[in-house]
């Protein structure tokens, strides 16, 4: 995070002085377009390029989480495709994709829901159009307090995460690769 301080790490609630937002955070309650484009741009939310490897996905969430939170190893079967072992804290989370493009959002999607119900994360829209995308990971606290303090502002700016489903035409779950005959794996 090029040395800030995120006050979301290690456990933290974020609240400084009673405030439930930070000042780095004030271009989500109030911010123009150029102002939560330099938010976004400023290492202060997970990156995720739509050419990456599946474990760059999760490595993106990383910084976001208290240290060694979230752990992510892979595996080639003998069957093909990609082994992913998922785990936060005391759950855990194993499966197989086949090898495809944009399995680094399907790794996201399946990141986001393990770290359910205590954080969240939410699609910045103005980044849903590109090959880029950029998304906020907060505690679930702080997302109810954004959506009933700023509705709007909220609804402007993010999408579910789970909208990279449509975004990025993903099944919602990946076939295993015997389910597919092999023309159909790419």
């Amino acid at each position: 995070m090029d040395g800030m301080e995120n006050p979301w790490r290690a456990g933290g609630s974020g609240l400084r002085n009673g405030a439930m937002f930070t000042q780095e955070e004030q271009p989500l309650l109030t911010g123009s377009d150029a102002e939560i484009e330099a938010f976004v741009d400023a290492d202060r939310c997970v990156i995720v390029d739509w050419r990456g490897m599946e474990i760059e996905a999760a490595e993106a969430v990383m910084p976001f989480l208290p240290d060694r939170a979230l752990s992510f190893e892979m595996a080639y079967p003998d069957a093909g495709g990609v082994e992913i072992r998922l785990g936060y804290l005391d759950r855990a989370e194993v499966f197989t994709l086949p090898f495809h493009p944009q399995n680094n959002f399907r790794v996201l999607l399946r990141v986001a829901r393990l770290l359910e119900p205590g954080y969240e994360m939410a699609l910045f829209r103005g980044t849903d159009g590109g090959d880029t995308q950029a998304f906020l990971l907060r505690p679930q606290e702080w997302w109810a307090a954004y959506r009933s303090s700023h509705p709007q502002q909220c609804e402007r700016i993010f999408r579910p995460i789970t909208d990279l489903v449509e975004l990025w035409d993903l099944e919602k779950e990946a076939e295993p690769v015997a389910a597919r005959p092999w023309w159909k794996i790419w």
